[in-house]
């Protein structure tokens, strides 16, 4: 039976009120229980690991060189030691009893071979990266002050403050929960009042403007209706609080947004409310029938594609819909509005009414025809892509391996000479850093060799799936077609006018492993694609044309007006003309005869 010692540690004592410290001694503890281990005891210190004489760490190495236990356990390798040479000579003398050094996150810590000493030397001072074992220790502090009921810190929302007795032996406010700001909670009660007795946001931030508030930047600028918005929609002020409740609002944005399925739900009391429940309900409801209200409200179920199925061909950016009073919804790059636009111009852009029917039909297909995604694994299967590769990187690693090995011996030789170890140690650094490459870009390569060998049970109930969905296609409402989209992994890269594509869509209805070429792919685009492509840029650009030559026709009879002039028709469904007060134009209107543009698709599995 192992017996092990388990080791925590944090750098200071100040630390030791943080959660970091509590999460490791039960991640620790259930390591060694899934190993079968008995744990002999637990010991915490407060203490770099930059100092070797640590008085609690070395107790431990003297009670396990006593034969009180054969194994040290730290939750990862820094918890242990930082110091190279430490790292070396502490595993040397447990090794010499026959004891060892685990650890939860990594394994091991071996120094058998030469090759094994070097990665645990450099492990002690961040052998995986730096930022990875900062932002794991970052999220278990994060965790265990989530589960004890408190606050993660940062800005007070407008309306509270921090208790400024509750603060550390160093001065810094805790920051654990919330009480009411006596200066800034009353003009919060303020605007919810005056937003249910009728006004406007605008209206709350001219009034609040006028009165001398303050904004909460403090700038001596007027308020700004979208904060007013921002703060009636706030949870807080009814005394809901949440953590860990963060995540990307699409794949690969930068922002955020909050997934309550995720959030850690934090005590009654955390946050005190400033509003009834009542009228934050009542709020809320408010807000939702001004937005269906407002004439520049956009309609959902307009655009299919939004929320990230369709992107940018140039930045790659999810495309933001657009609303046209002349041409109607429609969808362009977020970058159209940035000053430094990476994209130029014309931006990217589209209408929907044309550019959703055909993702529509071309995402159906795999519905209605579920075996090209058999065909196309097959195709793949034959070509193996990766084989020439594969032993491209096996010839590499074999290379890197040796240099890595004579480097090693060399560094041991010159131990005595402190201007050649350090050129040593950069050179042994280099090639350990490109060795792990090799390593992982192997074993992603072998993997996908593995998952296409894998797949065929995948698509055996792809198909069964897929043949139960298309008996529902004709029924299929808004959601339930964006829901279908997801699940087939469709994108859509949006390009200019005049790109060699307009627009190319691909598929991943197995997972991330890229299989090209079932819908066709550019290099392979069919006659009957390229006339499908011509038909839809004739198709746009003839009702642009259309509703051009309304808006002529219109002008001339309310007296030679002019885009600027605030009148602008309308071209409905049915082809009728109407007028608008208002003459939004889409920047990517053009006429006259589209050029020879094509469109194509690909599935990825």
């Amino acid at each position: 039976m192992t017996r092990v010692i388990i080791y925590t540690r944090v750098s200071s004592e100040d630390q030791v009120k943080n959660y970091s410290l509590g999460t490791q001694r039960p991640e620790c503890i259930a390591f060694a229980q899934a190993q079968g281990w008995t744990v002999v005891d637990t010991v915490t210190e407060a203490q770099t690991a930059t100092n070797n004489d640590r008085p609690a760490f070395q107790r431990v190495l003297s009670r396990i060189e006593a034969g009180e236990a054969d194994t040290l356990l730290v939750h990862t390798q820094d918890r242990f030691s930082r110091d190279m040479t430490d790292t070396l000579n502490d595993l040397r003398r447990l090794r010499r009893v026959g004891a060892g050094v685990w650890t939860v996150m990594g394994g091991q810590l071996k120094i058998e071979t030469a090759i094994e000493q070097i990665m645990t030397v450099f492990g002690a001072f961040g052998g995986q990266k730096v930022i990875e074992d900062m932002r794991e220790r970052a999220m278990r502090g994060q965790r265990g002050r989530a589960d004890a009921g408190r606050l993660m810190g940062g800005r007070a929302p407008y309306g509270y403050r921090y208790p400024q007795e509750e603060r550390y032996p160093d001065g810094r406010l805790q920051k654990w929960r919330l009480e009411e700001n006596p200066e800034t909670a009353p003009v919060v009660r303020r605007i919810f009042a005056e937003y249910l007795a009728g006004r406007s946001v605008r209206s709350i931030a001219a009034g609040l403007t006028l009165d001398g508030i303050p904004r909460p930047t403090e700038d001596g600028k007027a308020w700004n209706p979208a904060f007013v918005h921002k703060l009636l929609r706030k949870e807080a002020y009814i005394g809901r609080a949440y953590a860990l409740g963060s995540v990307p609002t699409s794949e690969g944005s930068k922002g955020y947004g909050f997934d309550r399925e995720k959030a850690v739900v934090l005590p009654e009391g955390t946050i005190p409310p400033l509003v009834t429940d009542e009228d934050w309900q009542r709020a809320q409801e408010a807000g939702r029938l001004n937005k269906e209200a407002s004439p520049g409200t956009l309609d959902d179920e307009a655009t299919l594609l939004r929320g990230g199925i369709i992107r940018c061909g140039r930045c790659g950016r999810a495309m933001k819909r657009s609303r046209s009073k002349r041409y109607g919804p429609g969808y362009q790059c977020n970058a159209a509005s940035n000053p430094s636009n990476p994209c130029g111009k014309p931006s990217p852009n589209t209408l929907a009414r044309f550019i959703d029917p055909k993702i529509w039909e071309n995402a159906t297909r795999l519905c209605l025809e579920p075996g090209m995604v058999r065909a196309e694994l097959d195709r793949l299967r034959e070509a193996k892509p990766d084989s020439g590769r594969l032993e491209s990187l096996q010839t590499e690693l074999a290379r890197t391996t040796k240099a890595l090995q004579t480097a090693t011996r060399r560094m041991l030789l010159i131990a005595d000479d402190e201007e050649a170890t350090a050129i040593a140690e950069s050179i042994v650094r280099e090639q350990s850093a490109r060795k792990r490459a090799l390593d992982r870009e192997i074993a992603a390569t072998t993997g996908r060799h593995s998952v296409l060998s894998g797949l065929d049970a995948a698509v055996a109930s792809f198909e069964a799936e897929m043949q139960a969905q298309s008996k529902r296609l004709s029924g299929m409402g808004y959601d339930e077609k964006r829901a279908l989209l997801r699940r087939l992994g469709v994108r859509v890269r949006l390009y200019p006018e005049g790109s060699a594509f307009r627009w190319l869509m691909t598929a991943q209805p197995l997972g991330e492993l890229a299989l090209d070429g079932a819908f066709g792919t550019a290099q392979t685009v069919t006659a009957e694609m390229r006339a499908a492509q011509a038909a839809f840029e004739m198709e746009e650009s003839g009702f642009r044309a259309r509703v051009d030559d309304c808006w002529r026709e219109q002008a001339t009879l309310i007296g030679n007006a002019t885009p600027d002039s605030g009148l602008a028709p309308v071209y409905s469904e049915a082809g009728r003309c109407g007028s608008s007060s208002t003459g939004t134009t889409d920047p990517g209107t053009r006429t006259g005869s589209p050029p020879n543009r094509r469109a194509t698709s690909t599935v990825s599995l």
